[in-house]
Order: C-alpha cells, then sequence, then structure tokens
C-alpha cells in the first residue's frame, strides 16, 4: 500500500453535515476499504422554472464524483466546463431537442490524474453517458454510443470495446476481459465498465495488473 498527501480538501456547502472534496495526486484512493477514484465529472443544464428570473432562462451545474461545485473555481471539473464551451453547447442541444434538462457524464484525465499516465498536457474530458431527465431519456442509444452528441458537442467519448457484449459466466473470465491495453496509451487499462443503456444498469471490473503496477493494494 503506498500512503499518500493529499493535494487539497474543499468543503462543500451541505444542509445535512460537513461535506468534503479530497483531492490527491493520483486521483485515487481507499475510502472504508474501497478504491474510490474522484476523476469523473457531471455536468447539466436545465430550464430555470422561475418565471420571474427571465434573466437567467436556464441553470448550469457542475458536479464531482458526488457534489455540486457550486462556486466557479480552477478544478478540473470547472476547467474542462469553460475549455468545452458546455454551457452554450449543452442549452444548443437542449433547444434543439426540445427537452428541459440535459445532463453529460464523463471521465476527465491529465495533468495531476492518476499521474497523466496518458501524458497529456491538459485537461481532456471523455463522456460516457447522458440523458434528459427524469423518466424515459428522450436521447436515443444511437445518439449516446455512436458519437453524434460527442461529435456535436466537439468531445470524446470513451472507448467502446462491444456494442453488443454478453456478460460472461464467470468472475474470472470478466477479471480477464479487464486486462490488457489501453486503447488511449501505451500502458495498462485500469479495467473495463459494463452498461446497459436501456436498463440503466452499470458495474466496473478492475484490472488487477493495473492495481499492482499503480500500488493500490
Amino acid at each position: 500500500m503506498i500512503i499518500e498527501k493529499l493535494k487539497s480538501v474543499k468543503k462543500l456547502d451541505s444542509f445535512i453535515s460537513k461535506r468534503y472534496d479530497l483531492q490527491t495526486k493520483t486521483s485515487n484512493f481507499f475510502a472504508n476499504s474501497i478504491l474510490v477514484h474522484n476523476s469523473s465529472g457531471t455536468y447539466f443544464i436545465k430550464k430555470n422554472t422561475k418565471k420571474w428570473q427571465f434573466w437567467k432562462p436556464y441553470l448550469f451545474g457542475v458536479c464531482s464524483r458526488n457534489w455540486q461545485l457550486i462556486k466557479e473555481d480552477n478544478s478540473s471539473y470547472w476547467t474542462v466546463a469553460r475549455k468545452y464551451n458546455f454551457k452554450n453547447k449543452m442549452i444548443t442541444l437542449v433547444k434543439k431537442n426540445c427537452v428541459d434538462t440535459l445532463v453529460i457524464q464523463g471521465e476527465i484525465i491529465g495533468p495531476g490524474i492518476q499521474k497523466n499516465k496518458y501524458h497529456l498536457t491538459e485537461y481532456t474530458f471523455f463522456l460516457f453517458n447522458l440523458f434528459s431527465g427524469k423518466g424515459k431519456n428522450k436521447f436515443s442509444y444511437e445518439q449516446i454510443v455512436q458519437n453524434s452528441v460527442a461529435l456535436e458537442m466537439g468531445i470524446y467519448t470513451v472507448p467502446v470495446l462491444d456494442l453488443q457484449f454478453k456478460l460472461l459466466s464467470s468472475i474470472p473470465e470478466m477479471v480477464n476481459l479487464a486486462k490488457g491495453q489501453s486503447m488511449l496509451y501505451n500502458t495498462e487499462r485500469e479495467g473495463v465498465v459494463i452498461r446497459n443503456y436501456l436498463k440503466n444498469i452499470s458495474f466496473k471490473v478492475i484490472n488487477p495488473e493495473f492495481l499492482l503496477k499503480e500500488n493500490f493494494y
């Protein structure tokens, strides 16, 4: 096990209790014996239902893995939002698709995240999910996984290994599936995510060789 100092601890607003956003050099840490990573980001745009706020027709939000980051700052999440002009592009998509809400989720990689194993010079966002609010998603499966929305927004999707994947019969087989080289760079991939968009079910299979190489054990 590797012991690592925290880079920063940010207090987050909460009506329930004191909450904090932890940042580490690798963006990975153990919490209650569970490997956690905080490099995924969520962004949303929704119509403002408060009609008296006529100067603010849409509300834009930036979230870390678990918390909304109310105040704009220089974190990777807000830096990505500014880099890709998410607010204006998402408003355009909301109007075009006649929806009240748009939420996108993806992985952020780059300097300071997992030792920057992909050797990037700036933060890069990879889309893995989008939906249009509660209930039935108005975006089709093809729009999500076949790059049409990503292309409109000028972003990448996460690498897709198999669009017609069926679960393997045993855990060892699934673990072997997770092993291998990343499609982004000459390095071990962290693992694979199995996602059923129609039933909104997903889980991740970690590559044990990645854990050993990065000292996450």
